[in-house]
């Protein structure tokens, strides 16, 4: 009896110890999000994009703001499925660039973020994520390590699933309108 409960113990802090050590693959992650990206120069995906302030007048408190939402996907039996969105965006002078990866349950797993692409010192952060926690940072190609993140690199990572949580959303609302829009194509179809 008594080897019987070691052996659960054990069994149970082995299982703990991989659930809390569990790691984000970084190379598997960047290889599918350059595999998805060579993809879409290829035209493998499909896309819907949103331009925001698309004429471009002033837009307080800039006086320049344009910002365009690329959403990269696939139709697989009717659903779409997203894989990628990307953000560019002219703010003050300034070309921001966003960068965000989903896995395949719709969850980020790469953030990559650019405040000006214009410039070489521009301030770059990419951000792995596992089961939507922040799992590695990288600010100017440096990692900084989880037990060291303070708090401006919790909140990169909480500002990155927040708008990759509303990005999705909008997917999901564009995507229900096009099925409104192929609804009503077979219903006009039908009275003809």
């Amino acid at each position: 009896m008594f080897r019987n409960f070691l052996l659960l113990c054990l069994l149970i802090g082995i299982s703990t110890a991989s659930v809390m050590a569990q790691e984000v693959d970084t190379k598997t992650l960047d290889n599918r999000n350059t595999k998805v990206n060579e993809d879409i120069g290829k035209g493998l995906y499909h896309q819907h994009s949103i331009t925001l302030n698309t004429l471009g007048k002033p837009f307080p408190p800039y006086k320049e703001y344009r910002e365009t939402v690329y959403f990269y996907f696939v139709l697989n039996k009717g659903v779409s499925k997203l894989a990628k969105v990307i953000v560019t965006g002219n703010i003050a002078g300034r070309m921001e660039y966003a960068d965000y990866l989903y896995d395949s349950a719709g969850d980020l797993v790469i953030y990559d973020y650019n405040d000006d692409t214009r410039r070489a010192d521009s301030d770059k952060t990419k951000a792995y994520f596992l089961k939507k926690k922040l799992k590695k940072l990288f600010r100017q190609g440096e990692e900084i390590p989880a037990d060291m993140f303070i708090t401006d690199d919790l909140e990169v990572g909480i500002d990155a699933l927040n708008k990759a949580s509303i990005y999705k959303r909008l997917f999901d609302n564009m995507v229900k309108v096009q099925e409104m829009t192929d609804k009503d194509k077979k219903e006009k179809k039908e009275d003809k």
